[in-house]
């Protein structure tokens, strides 16, 4: 699940959710190439997780 670090409480001990990717909005601040390499793992990390939207079932937002 993709989300925003302030968010992350809320969610971190659901039992269905395996994995949070987590989004920080400071990185914005933190200038162009930080933000860039912060994307760059997030996107890597995603990828690495085999997200596929087709997993996702439509009733519970659980996956598979």
């Amino acid at each position: 699940m993709l989300l925003y670090k302030e968010t992350r409480p809320m969610l971190e001990a659901h039992p269905v959710i395996r994995q949070l990717h987590v989004i920080d909005r400071k990185w914005k601040q933190e200038g162009s190439w930080r933000k860039l390499r912060h994307e760059r793992g997030l996107i890597a990390a995603v990828c690495a997780s085999r997200y596929d939207e087709s997993s996702i079932s439509p009733t519970s937002g659980a996956t598979r």
